[in-house]
């Protein structure tokens, strides 16, 4: 028996492209309905034989993806509005996967790490940013007070 390994697939985040739409081998989390996705772009985006990008625009896990104004709520604490979080969990979703609000906060302040129109962040924010989608053991104590602030409205929402 030839057991598949990790690296023969197309990986882009917690996306592992399956090789055939009807593939069903353990492996592969993503079905992507166009052309198989054979390589990547300079992005880091798969690509299929012609370099089209298997990867929506309306993906939040896109680097160049852009939120809807439905999908933004002004954080008291960064000072300007982010994404909700709950984009990333409903995508998820509607492609079959399981996403916990942890990662799906995780993956939206790792978009915001690489857009250039959030550099309003402070210094403090982006090193603990940065250690929790590093998972830097030694930024815990820093990860979890910036979860905690960017997210207290949600603690303040269920007291009511």
């Amino acid at each position: 028996m030839n057991a598949k390994k990790l690296e023969d697939y197309i990986i882009y985040g917690p996306l592992i492209y399956a090789k055939d739409f009807f593939e069903d081998d353990g492996i592969a989390n993503y079905f992507w309905p166009g052309i198989a996705p054979v390589g990547y772009n300079q992005q880091g985006i798969p690509v299929d034989e012609e370099g089209l990008e298997c990867l929506e625009l309306a993906c939040p896990l896109h680097p160049d993806w852009k939120p809807l104004e439905t999908q933004m709520i002004y954080n008291e604490y960064l000072g300007f509005s982010i994404p909700d979080y709950n984009c990333y969990i409903e995508w998820f979703k509607a492609n079959n996967l399981n996403c916990t609000p942890e990662q799906a906060k995780k993956l939206l302040f790792k978009w915001i790490l690489h857009k250039s129109n959030y550099n309003k962040l402070r210094s403090k924010i982006k090193y603990a940013i940065l250690g929790m989608v590093k998972d830097d053991p030694s930024l815990r104590e820093n990860r979890g007070e910036l979860l905690k602030k960017v997210y207290e409205y949600e603690s303040q929402n269920t007291d009511n």
